[in-house]
């Protein structure tokens, strides 16, 4: 049950994000892989999840939402340098 609260917060804060404009533009930002309209939580964010999940719940090395926030800039790539399973 914990994990579905996470991820639906994920997804919840996935959507506000999308909706957020580019720094010094008018343009919002957009997904550049694969996310069109309606397609939903790109692969790359869904694993990025999934492991920021596995981290809080297995109680990984590291600090769980500072690499959730790495993967998420390298789209799907988590530094397991940084966090890993102990």
């Amino acid at each position: 049950m914990e994990a579905a609260k996470i991820l639906k917060t994920l997804e919840e804060l996935n959507e506000a994000t999308q909706t957020a404009t580019v720094k010094g533009t008018d343009e919002p930002d957009r997904e550049e892989e694969g996310e069109g309209e309606g397609e939903g939580t790109p692969e790359w964010k869904k694993k990025c999840m999934a492991y920021y999940v596995d981290c809080q719940q297995d109680g990984w090395t590291g600090r769980c939402g500072d690499c959730f926030r790495y993967c998420e800039g390298q789209r799907g790539k988590w530094p397991f340098k940084k966090c890993h399973e102990r």
